[in-house]
């Protein structure tokens, strides 16, 4: 038995029933009566067999009975085809049959796919496989962290995001990593290291769940490769030892980081950010030596003092702990005036650096040499001298 449950209200539509022996099998040759059941089903049905109509198309109205009689020779099973009726009955309904086959109710498949069949002669229905929201939020100046909330929510918050923080208005924007503080299936937040100090930041996310397609992004892992633009990761990580092999490591001679205090600060070389310090007068380029406790503090060359030898500069203002410093590499400060060429030395002054060797009396540290009149290149030795008077 089919029964045909009438959907829509258009009259003098017509459904066809698609039969066929490979369901069911019994004795050929014999007359056989197919029922069809019906809830006020106006218009015409078209019964095909193998490809084949069996009978003219019956125009039937509503009697006052509920039962359709057919008779035809064979018995056969039914495969239906979405028409303008759903049909109920034996058959796949999670696929069409046809390419002329249209479903004329796709409820009960909400968010779901359609796909081109194995055989390629046929469409069919598949399950949500994953879906993704992006976005881009404006970031106002002043704040240190942003919330963003999705159009639609996730069933659950354990999608993959990807943040990207933008300034190409700026000649000079501050570098501001940023971490994901919290993710909700609303939404989710992310914190800047530090202040934001223009309005023409943006930040540009992308969420994807289990299936979903990745964009230029992500995190590699296991068998799932995504293409991964380390400029746009600002916290990378290898999974081994990096094998440069017969390559070189390029440093950037022209850095530009962040902008402070009217100028341009950045640096390039083997960094550390996890460092203690616990005396910097002047701030971004400080010279610092390690003292007993494993802290740092700033050097001065002056007569009588213990405050050598300069072994990193700062790349943080301030003190307190997880500050980055410097071990080895190219080091900008716009505030600064060398000559091309010149030997830079630890200064006399507390936390500053000179292009003049010491005076008789005071330590004489060479520590780097200026490449441009803002830009050292910074090479501590470990062997500072003491000038006699």
């Amino acid at each position: 038995m089919i029964i045909l449950r009438k959907l829509g209200t258009q009259q003098g539509s017509y459904c066809r029933v698609i039969l066929s022996d490979d369901l069911v099998g019994t004795v050929d040759g014999v007359n056989q009566v197919f029922t069809v059941s019906h809830d006020y089903v106006p218009g015409r049905i078209e019964i095909i067999y193998n490809g084949q109509v069996l009978t003219s198309p019956l125009d039937f109205e509503e009697t006052g009975s509920n039962e359709i009689t057919f008779v035809y020779l064979r018995p056969v099973a039914a495969t239906v085809l979405k028409a303008n009726y759903e049909i109920e009955g034996p058959g796949n309904f999670g696929t069409f049959l046809d390419l002329d086959d249209t479903p004329f109710s796709y409820a009960g498949h909400e968010g779901e796919y359609v796909r081109v069949n194995q055989a390629g002669d046929a469409l069919e229905f598949l399950p949500a496989i994953g879906s993704t929201q992006e976005g881009v939020a404006t970031i106002a100046s002043g704040v240190s962290s942003t919330v963003v909330t999705f159009e639609t929510p996730f069933d659950n918050s354990d999608y993959v995001l990807v943040t990207d923080l933008e300034n190409a208005v700026d000649a000079c924007p501050s570098l501001y990593p940023t971490i994901i503080t919290a993710k909700t299936t609303t939404g989710f937040e992310v914190d800047f290291a530090g202040t934001i100090d223009s309005a023409n930041y943006s930040l540009n996310w992308q969420a994807t769940t289990s299936g979903g397609n990745m964009g230029g992004s992500g995190t590699i892992s296991g068998s799932t490769y995504y293409t991964l633009d380390l400029v746009e990761d600002t916290t990378p990580e290898l999974g081994g030892d990096l094998q440069v092999g017969s390559n070189a490591i390029m440093l950037d001679t022209t850095p530009s980081g962040n902008y402070i205090h009217g100028y341009v600060i950045g640096w390039s070389g083997e960094a550390s950010e996890d460092m203690y310090v616990q005396k910097n007068d002047t701030g971004f380029g400080c010279p610092l030596y390690m003292r007993s406790d494993g802290k740092w503090f700033q050097c001065t060359a002056a007569s009588g003092t213990t405050q050598m030898p300069c072994t990193a500069l700062a790349l943080d203002e301030g003190t307190g702990a997880n500050k980055k410093i410097i071990w080895k590499g190219i080091v900008r400060k716009g505030a600064w005036s060398w000559t091309p060429g010149d030997m830079i030395y630890v200064s006399t002054v507390a936390g500053a650096l000179t292009n003049t060797p010491t005076n008789s009396g005071a330590w004489e540290q060479p520590v780097g040499l200026a490449i441009k009149p803002d830009t050292i290149r910074f090479d501590p030795g470990f062997y500072p001298g003491y000038i006699n008077s």
